[in-house]
């Protein structure tokens, strides 16, 4: 197994610097593309054969420089989760002190966090200097409109990853009803196979275990307790709202009032809030003030040209189930 993840992580390599090299950007985004394909590959393989095995991959505690701006730990969170890391950063306390990632996975989703967040950032930033040449010849990279146009940029970014990986979630969930179904009226139970969502559990209760110092199985075994937990909830909930339904048949004028003066309160409520936010005067931050220029609305535009597909739509491409 160690020897597949070598051999995984110089193709990858390899694919990285093709990327990171070429000037076309659809050619970088095909190199990019290839290495996230391996990775995928490799990690739902490893899902499989560990579901089978019954072990799990070690954990690594990964920590790199970066993520000075805040558009960068965005990025670098929303990937580091589509492939099954925790994320955060740290910031040095002290005088000069600087910042850095921290990425907790498997080392296969550490590599591949690492790849695409770096590749996302370095399009980022190629396309940010691009456009002061272009639209401020002459001015810092760095002044406040190329800061606006790189976080315009890089939030479309973060947008497009999540709901990728939303429609994704959903369009399996569907699917794999559909074809569970059919295989179950021919006698075929498959409930075992492993989806995109059995590894999204797994990878997040391993890396639960591994922040607290727990025994690998203690956050999978707490989840299906809490899940448990919510169904008997959810299922008491509903038995309530029957026994009030009865209850509201049988006594329609009170039934009538009860819903009367819970209208009024909501109302009132809102009234407040509503008060609360009109009257509320507080100075825009810096970062609100760039979001209405022009530059963040143009960044945020051509992020939507950015090549992603392959880093959410076959991230663990899910097996057919036969």
């Amino acid at each position: 197994m160690g020897q597949d993840i070598e051999a995984v992580i110089a193709k990858v390599r390899k694919l990285l610097a093709l990327a990171g090299n070429n000037t076309n950007e659809a050619e970088a985004a095909s190199a990019a593309q290839k290495a996230q394909d391996l990775l995928e590959a490799y990690n739902l393989d490893m899902a499989t054969v560990n579901q089978q095995a019954k072990t799990f991959d070690a954990r690594e505690d990964v920590k790199m420089g970066g993520g000075l701006y805040k558009w960068q730990r965005a990025l670098w969170f929303a990937t580091a989760t589509l492939n099954f890391c925790r994320y955060s950063y740290i910031q040095g306390n002290k005088a000069g002190g600087t910042y850095e990632h921290q990425l907790i996975g498997s080392k296969a989703n550490v590599i591949g966090a690492r790849v695409m967040a770096e590749y996302l950032e370095g399009v980022t930033e190629r396309l940010a200097r691009r456009w002061v040449k272009e639209n401020r010849p002459g001015k810092s990279v760095f002044i406040k409109e190329a800061i606006a146009y790189r976080e315009g940029l890089a939030g479309r970014l973060t947008n497009r990853l999540w709901t990728k990986r939303w429609e994704h979630l959903a369009a399996e969930k569907e699917r794999i009803a559909q074809e569970r179904a059919r295989n179950l009226s021919a006698g075929i139970d498959t409930r075992n196979a492993v989806v995109l969502q059995d590894v999204i559990n797994t990878e997040e209760d391993l890396n639960a275990d591994f922040i607290n110092g727990w025994e690998p199985g203690t956050a999978a075994r707490y989840r299906v307790e809490r899940e448990a937990r919510q169904v008997a909830a959810e299922a008491a909930a509903e038995e309530e709202l029957r026994k009030f339904r009865k209850w509201a048949e049988e006594h329609p004028e009170e039934a009538r009032k009860l819903a009367a003066e819970q209208e009024r309160m909501n109302k009132e409520a809102s009234d407040q809030y509503w008060k609360t936010q009109t009257t509320r005067k507080r100075k825009p931050t810096a970062e609100e003030q760039r979001r209405s220029t022009p530059a963040y609305r143009e960044g945020w535009s051509k992020g939507g040209d950015v090549q992603i597909e392959r880093q959410v739509k076959e991230q663990a491409p899910a097996p057919r189930i036969r």
